[in-house]
């Protein structure tokens, strides 16, 4: 995981997840609708950047989005989710 860490720069590592966040909508044919990424200051040592996305697809497209952002080399973890549907 250490290897797979994002760049030091915030800029290139907002831009490098951003990216990432295309190809896996491109590739489970999900369409984002936005996408709000905040730095938090955990520690001395580190940085972390949550993203809150808004998204909407049927459920294979989802789960295959989730699937990619889980199994893609770039050091990411999904903390939280919330599903809704707008069916009755």
């Amino acid at each position: 995981m250490r290897t797979n860490t994002l760049p030091i720069e915030t800029s290139a590592a907002e831009s490098l997840v951003l990216k990432a966040f295309d190809r896996w909508s491109q590739e489970s044919r999900i369409s984002i609708t936005s996408i709000k990424p905040q730095w938090k200051h955990n520690a001395d040592e580190y940085m972390t950047l949550e993203c809150r996305v808004d998204a909407f697809g049927n459920l294979p497209t989802l789960t295959r989005f989730l699937y990619d952002v889980e199994k893609d080399p770039l050091a990411l973890k999904i903390d939280a989710l919330e599903i809704t549907t707008r069916d009755r």
